[in-house]
């Protein structure tokens, strides 16, 4: 599905002026994966080129992540949250440019992951109207803060902080 808006110039009967409308649609395509269709050229085939070493991963990050029981899905080229099938989706490890980029962007995505009805049902909408509502940065910064504690509960963060530790922090 693709989903987007187009805008239209319309005449308000009421005032006679000219309003710009906005006209939101979906479109559906039909997509195969590459290994379902035969006879494509070679490069459809092509893996992404390993740009990190897998060894290079950070054991307390990796923890921290398969702590918090998520599913967590490697392949393509996108990271997101599927919250109908409540999953996350991250390309390769090797993909990322280092290992940072790596756990900010899954320590994004959980982040997403903590909104299902089943954790803390957040939801900011899907619309968001900044100038109509002058509290949201401190709203979405609330949302954020809870999705941190609860990804940290998961980690036993707080325990580790009372004995001394550096704990792994959101890189959100």
């Amino acid at each position: 599905m693709y989903a987007n808006a187009i805008t239209r110039t319309e005449r308000d009967e009421k005032t006679g002026e000219d309003v710009e409308r906005e006209i939101p649609y979906l479109k559906g395509y039909t997509v195969f994966n590459v290994e379902q269709i035969d006879g494509l050229p070679d490069h459809y085939y092509a893996k992404a080129a390993p740009q990190l070493d897998p060894v290079a991963r950070v054991d307390r990050a990796e923890k921290f992540f398969t702590d918090c029981k998520a599913t967590i899905r490697h392949g393509g080229n996108r990271a997101y949250y599927a919250q109908e099938i409540d999953y996350v989706q991250m390309p390769p490890f090797e993909s990322f440019r280092d290992a940072e980029s790596y756990y900010s962007t899954l320590a994004h995505e959980m982040t997403h992951w903590t909104k299902h009805p089943s954790r803390l049902a957040r939801d900011l909408g899907r619309k968001l109207v900044l100038k109509n509502d002058t509290r949201f940065i401190f709203k979405a910064a609330a949302h954020a803060q809870r999705a941190a504690d609860y990804l940290r509960a998961f980690s036993g963060t707080d325990a580790a902080r009372a004995a001394g530790e550096q704990p792994f922090s959101l890189l959100c």
